[in-house]
């Protein structure tokens, strides 16, 4: 695995991303209310996935059914406690599920931040 400064040339958003990540001091209240805001809607969406819909928590938990991670990532909406890779993919994949399926015609549950 390349270390940071290794990256080549065509990394060099990736390299911004990370700079700004990590030394960007943001000091705009309205910056920091609108990423509150956002955070706060993705949240929003993982549970509503979550308690909405069983396609969606067949698809998380813990790769070995049953298994509990001793202060893994609790699954927001569920009783899973997981290792981080698997928590980092559970939280994506209920945030984006209800993304990606709001927009079906017919379905009675939408986008909570469009509620």
């Amino acid at each position: 695995m390349p270390r940071f400064a290794e990256l080549s040339a065509y990394d060099r958003e990736i390299q911004d991303i990370v700079k700004y990540v990590y030394h960007a001091q943001i000091d705009s209240d309205y910056v920091w209310q609108r990423a509150r805001t956002a955070l706060l809607d993705a949240i929003g969406c993982a549970i509503e996935s979550v308690s909405k819909s069983a396609d969606c928590r067949r698809l998380l938990g813990p790769t070995v059914p049953g298994t509990h991670v001793p202060s893994g990532f609790r699954v927001p909406g569920t009783s899973h406690c997981v290792d981080p890779v698997e928590g980092a993919f559970d939280l994506g994949t209920a945030i984006r599920y209800l993304d990606h399926n709001d927009g079906i015609a017919g379905k009675d549950w939408g986008h909570p931040s469009g509620s």
